[in-house]
């Protein structure tokens, strides 16, 4: 889940800002969708990511070491932190959060993507 999650939110959120932005007078209006739709999209992640990963170390703790579901639900917490600094104005950087934000959602999905090729099938059953 946090493969698709994270890689597809990426792409998504690379790509919107040239589907909104047809309109050059209406940029903060568009940048704030922007925004917006991506701190709901993180939000949305750190409601349902976490209760998934602990029901999946409860199921398989050998595969899913707390160590690997914190770093996960850190990654996560910090692009929420980035994309709602972007959505208050906190700072001047804000394509700059925007884009660490994508990233990191990167990050998350690439460690995702590097368990899938490390699982052996004969270490769950043993």
């Amino acid at each position: 889940m946090a493969l698709i999650y994270g890689s597809l939110g990426a792409v998504f959120f690379a790509l919107l800002p040239y589907a909104i932005f047809t309109n050059e007078s209406n940029q903060e209006t568009a940048w704030t969708i922007c925004d917006v739709l991506l701190l709901a999209y993180t939000v949305g992640g750190l409601i349902v990511l976490p209760p998934r990963s602990w029901n999946l170390r409860k199921t398989y703790p050998d595969l899913f070491p707390l160590r690997l579901i914190s770093l996960q639900i850190l990654l996560h917490s910090f692009c929420c932190i980035c994309a709602l600094v972007v959505v208050l104005r906190i700072s001047s950087y804000l394509a700059n959060f925007y884009t660490a934000s994508l990233i990191l959602l990167l990050i998350h999905s690439s460690i995702a993507f590097i368990r899938t090729l490390f699982f052996r099938k004969a270490q769950v059953e043993n």
